[in-house]
């Protein structure tokens, strides 16, 4: 018989496996989106420094001059335009106060373009990114689930493959069970014949020596008394005593005679 296999629950096992792979699969994304975000802080960062030193370097340039800048924004239906409203404040110039009208220069407007468009492309790429992750987190859901169901299907096969085994090892008993009691009904008929075959002998050589027996006593058969009962005998030195039956032929033997002395049973 075959031994049955040891059955061991390896569940707890892949379930540590399993966390330590999502754990570290977040820790990975953790320092990606960390480095993301500080690489996007510096540069913001250094844009802000960049425009802080044009603004500074403006206000100085209008010091010089004397000059204070206000910005009015008039926002009409179709176009957005901005006056430049240049006073002096400080000192008179040839005696008179001097009002400055300037359109916004083209630079301003490429730089205002320019920045609309960088954060247009940085929320571009921020939308990218969060359907990125999403996409990731999805194909890792998809991944875990598919991991979970071919766990399952291993179990339910591994269940399946012990309950063939099982079922084959109940049949191999079955049959050597079979054969043996077939083994043993074989023995017991052939037992059966030899003690058949046995008593027939015996039978038959019962049946020779009761014949030879009865051939004896109807070739010779005597009359004898002893003390004053008769007898049959086929010799009346050495040979067996036999009682008269009720129709006065010999009976069943009784004892025998030797040397003419009678003995009986």
């Amino acid at each position: 018989m075959s031994q049955i296999p040891m059955i061991i629950d390896i569940q707890p096992i892949l379930n540590n496996v399993h966390t330590v792979v999502k754990k570290g699969l977040n820790d990975i994304i953790y320092e990606f989106t960390c480095s993301h975000l500080t690489k996007e802080i510096e540069k913001y960062k250094n844009e802000m420094e960049y425009y802080k030193r044009q603004l500074e370097l403006l206000q100085k340039t209008n010091e010089k001059e004397n000059i204070s800048l206000n910005i009015q924004e008039i926002v009409t239906q179709n176009v957005n335009t901005c006056d430049i409203e240049n006073s002096l404040t400080q000192n008179e110039l040839n005696s008179k106060n001097v009002c400055m009208n300037y359109n916004k220069t083209t630079t301003y407007v490429e730089e205002e373009e320019e920045e609309e468009e960088e954060e247009e492309e940085e929320e571009e790429e921020e939308e990218e990114e969060e359907e990125e992750e999403k996409q990731e987190e999805k194909q890792e859901e998809k991944q875990e689930e598919e991991e979970e169901e071919e766990e399952e299907e291993e179990e339910k096969q591994e269940e399946e493959e012990e309950e063939e085994e099982e079922e084959e090892e109940e049949e191999e008993e079955e049959e050597e069970e079979e054969e043996e009691e077939e083994e043993e009904e074989e023995e017991e008929e052939e037992e059966e014949e030899e003690e058949e075959k046995q008593e027939e002998e015996e039978e038959v050589e019962t049946e020779t020596e009761y014949e030879n027996k009865n051939e004896d006593e109807d070739e010779e058969v005597f009359e004898i008394e002893i003390e004053d009962i008769t007898y049959f005998t086929t010799n009346e030195e050495n040979g067996p005593i036999y009682k008269v039956d009720e129709d006065g032929e010999p009976g069943n033997q009784i004892g025998y005679l030797k040397d003419g002395e009678p003995f009986f049973y």
